[in-house]
């Protein structure tokens, strides 16, 4: 028995230490609350939100991004089988209205380069053919061509090559085409003056130089010229042949763009 009643007294002390220790730990806490409470109450501190508007956050600004307006692109992709059936190369063209709308099958024309060799279509009637050139003026040469041998230019007073012939002839003589073509040139030359070119159906290009200041209305650049047209006059326009007779300074190319020898063509 005294063993049991020793026992329940431990344990009756064991529970009022308990007991004892949960209050005091309470207290404790609650005076902690309190004080805390207390002194950020008294100090009036404000707890701002965590919220976007208030972190700054430093970063750099960047630029407007420009709106580009991209136009629709339309393509008819219809399968039609005439098409197929027709065995040539003819075009397909969709009826779309805009972007690509178009399929094209057919090999496209050779760009034209504007070379010499390349003659402008002219009419039989314009021309009498390559081996048919007339005389340009009654008169005879007084300066032979020569495109390789320098001979003395009376002028100038020194050596030089001259391309083409000079047929003597009054200052206002006429002068006809020796060959039909289209005028693809007028001008006034440093040295030769007032000067027409002409380009035959074969390729063939006549300058005639040394011309009045006015050529005849009717020769403009595009202009057909048919065989034996007046085209202008004998003048005395050439500076570097000044001193000479007056004269029809004439130059004739070959589709190659290289000089020919006039007499080799006209019988003068």
């Amino acid at each position: 028995m005294k063993n049991k009643n020793s026992g329940q007294k431990s344990l009756k002390k064991q529970l009022i230490s308990g007991t004892v220790y949960v209050a005091l730990a309470a207290v404790v806490v609650a005076v902690t609350v309190n004080t805390t409470v207390g002194i950020l109450s008294g100090a009036d501190v404000e707890i701002p939100e965590s919220t976007p508007e208030n972190i700054n956050l430093e970063l750099p600004s960047l630029p407007d991004i420009p709106k580009i307006d991209v136009p629709e692109l339309s393509l008819d992709l219809s399968y039609d089988p005439s098409l197929s059936e027709a065995g040539d190369n003819s075009s397909a063209v969709s009826d779309s209205p805009a972007g690509i709308d178009s399929l094209v099958t057919e090999t496209p024309p050779t760009e034209n380069t504007g070379t010499v060799s390349e003659a402008p279509l002219i009419p039989e009637d314009a021309q009498l053919g390559i081996n048919r050139f007339i005389k340009p003026c009654d008169g005879y040469v007084s300066k032979e061509h020569s495109a390789d041998i320098p001979v003395y230019s009376t002028t100038l007073s020194d050596y030089r090559i001259h391309i083409g012939v000079d047929v003597t002839g009054d200052i206002g003589t006429p002068v006809c085409a020796v060959n039909g073509g289209i005028v693809t040139d007028i001008y006034d030359d440093d040295l030769y003056g007032k000067t027409v070119c002409i380009q035959n159906r074969d390729g063939y290009t006549m300058k005639y130089s040394n011309l009045l200041p006015t050529v005849n209305a009717n020769v403009k650049v595009g202009s057909l010229i048919t065989t034996g047209q007046t085209i202008g006059g004998i003048g005395d326009t050439a500076l570097c042949e000044a001193v000479d007779s007056s004269h029809l300074h004439l130059e004739i190319y070959d589709g190659d763009g290289n000089p020919v020898d006039p007499e080799t063509l006209i019988s003068f």
